[in-house]
């Protein structure tokens, strides 16, 4: 398939889609067609990962294409228009991106416009629910299991702290798989081009059509923390309030940075600001600057042979007492014993 082909049926009306502009669209509050694919806890609907090669595909002539997960291992659809869908949550992994147009999403209680260009990458708990939409108002669903993340996957995004946090925090059994990441990827050019190639190769399958989403989906991710990362000065000056802005902050000053700093750059009082990361992360503010700088203290230990005083200290740690305990409480080794590890293990 010609991604000129792929544009002309994305914008193409369903026959869902002509139900609601004429009025016969399900009560607000179901999901009508998709109801048997839905299970019910109280006012949420949850879609099941085991059902997964049974999503319907809102696209003309392939609404049978979720047959392809089993050898695909994703599933990709587009947002079925003119209706709003009610209160959900998956137990799978969700990438949106919008194509054109503009989504009102309300996601675990906070209302959120994204708009195009915009990726939004909800982990399986997250409880969401999507306002009514028009005609130009396109997006595009990539659902994936959360086996896609294994390690190997993750490898591609070490150093890179806003996704592999994320991927991480999918693989662990410990998380409430609650959080959710917004990228604004407007000034990226090839991420929609990519995208439209993944639906490509989703809807008409060929040898290699795995391989070639997987990579893919690991240029995409890569590309759009690199749009993150080159508009985080623009957006800091504008003291945006997205959670994604304040944890990448805290990832790039973890050495230096305090919670009344980052609380006045981003317009929260230190209180304020100190809840919403305990509610949203479940760690306070000092235990992800500690993460963050651990992170970057193994990460040199791996990839260099300074030493160990002298990168604990460039990381922020000015008690080597104190940085051992920490560094010992997370890795459960000293430093000395995880550098001599990686390279016997040939891991740097």
């Amino acid at each position: 398939m010609k991604k000129q082909q792929l544009e002309a049926l994305l914008y193409q009306m369903t026959q869902e889609e002509k139900n609601s502009i004429q009025g016969m669209k399900p009560a607000k509050g179901t999901l009508g067609e998709l109801d048997a694919a839905y299970l019910k806890e109280g006012d949420v609907y949850v879609f099941m990962e085991s059902d997964l090669s049974k999503a319907p595909v809102s696209i003309p002539g392939y609404e049978k294409s979720s047959r392809h997960f089993n050898f695909l291992n994703i599933v990709a659809s587009k947002h079925v228009r003119f209706a709003e869908v009610p209160l959900h949550r998956h137990e799978f992994v969700e990438l949106n991106y919008v194509l054109s147009g503009e989504i009102h999403m309300v996601i675990n209680g906070h209302d959120i416009e994204i708009s195009q260009g915009d990726l939004c990458i909800m982990d399986s708990n997250v409880t969401h629910s999507i306002g009514s939409t028009q005609e130009q108002d396109m997006m595009l669903n990539i659902l994936l299991p959360k086996t896609y993340f294994n390690m190997t996957f993750l490898t591609t995004f070490m150093g890179m702290d806003l996704v592999s946090r994320f991927f991480a925090g999918v693989l662990s059994e410990k998380n409430r798989h609650d959080q959710y990441l917004l990228i604004h990827c407007q000034d990226s050019e090839s991420i929609q081009d990519m995208i439209e190639n993944i639906f490509c190769e989703f809807l008409e399958p060929k040898i290699g059509s795995s391989n070639v989403i997987h990579n893919y989906l690991s240029l995409i991710l890569i590309e759009s923390v690199r749009s993150y990362q080159s508009a985080m000065g623009e957006k800091a000056t504008k003291k945006s309030g997205y959670l994604t802005d304040i944890l990448q902050y805290i990832d790039e000053h973890c050495e230096s940075c305090t919670l009344k700093e980052v609380a006045d750059l981003f317009n929260y009082s230190p209180s304020h600001l100190s809840k919403k990361l305990k509610k949203r992360m479940g760690k306070s503010f000092q235990e992800l600057v500690s993460d963050q700088r651990l992170q970057r203290v193994a990460l040199q230990l791996e990839s260099s042979s300074k030493p160990i005083s002298q990168i604990a200290g460039g990381c922020g740690y000015q008690n080597l007492a104190f940085f051992y305990k920490k560094f010992q409480q997370k890795f459960d080794c000293t430093p000395k014993e995880y550098r001599e590890f990686r390279s016997q293990y040939g891991l740097r």
